[in-house]
């Protein structure tokens, strides 16, 4: 089943299959590492934790977007997920959080 990583494109062209190859977890902060392909070079996304299970899923929503039925989802290694455009800017507010030290692994 695919999921929507944000908010859903307008222009439903405008989005990418990426598979999750890694997840990590940094206190309220997940770091989704995801397969490259050729037409994009984005790997790194970041996304605020709402539930962590034992298994080590974790649901998250970007914390740079208005909530809404497409912005959250749960999230294991190899989900399938959609990207809109839109995320191309939001990689790097998690990458200033980062920065902020806001984050501690657990």
């Amino acid at each position: 089943m695919d999921i929507v990583i944000g908010n859903k494109p307008k222009n439903e062209q405008w989005k990418e299959r990426r598979r999750v190859e890694r997840v990590t977890v940094y206190n309220t902060i997940a770091h989704l590492k995801c397969g490259l392909n050729e037409d994009s070079p984005i790997n790194d996304l970041y996304g605020v934790v709402l539930d962590l299970s034992s298994q080590g899923c974790c649901v998250i929503v970007h914390s740079d977007m208005v909530p809404d039925a497409n912005s959250f989802c749960r999230v294991t290694i190899g989900t399938q997920i959609l990207i809109p455009s839109q995320i191309r800017w939001m990689t790097q507010i998690g990458k200033d959080i980062f920065k902020m030290g806001l984050m501690y692994q657990v």
